[in-house]
């Protein structure tokens, strides 16, 4: 059986494949290319700690905990990558939508005002 953190690894090489390289993932996650190596070289000497995992996640618009869990088809994480995105896409248009709308009218209504403090809430816990 493998641990988190060989699991949080495999996971992170995954994603290292669907952006193209160590380096651009180093830059996507706000971390030198040599962190990166120390968590995913041939020999890592640190493992994925909680932290990182949420952070690496954040960075690539991925559900809280996706890296701790065991994806085993790398041809499908692109797919996949993408569909989670395109739902998040097509929200937000929603919501910027009924903004635009509510900025027009000069009026901003009991469900326009809720997405606004959820989105709010969100953004806080991203933080």
């Amino acid at each position: 059986m493998n641990s988190i953190y060989d699991i949080r690894r495999h996971n992170a090489q995954l994603l290292v494949n669907f952006i193209g390289n160590k380096a651009l993932f180093a830059e996507r996650i706000e971390r030198s290319p040599t962190q990166v190596s120390r968590i995913l070289g041939v020999s890592p000497s640190r493992n994925i700690g909680e932290k990182l995992a949420r952070h690496i996640e954040h960075c690539f618009c991925l559900p809280k905990f996706w890296l701790d869990q065991a994806h085993q088809q790398p041809e499908n994480i692109e797919k996949q990558i993408n569909t989670i995105n395109q739902d998040r896409y097509e929200h937000l248009h929603h919501v910027l939508c009924e903004l635009y709308q509510a900025t027009i009218t000069k009026r901003i209504d009991e469900t326009t005002y809720t997405m606004l403090v959820k989105v709010f809430e969100h953004h806080q816990k991203s933080v």
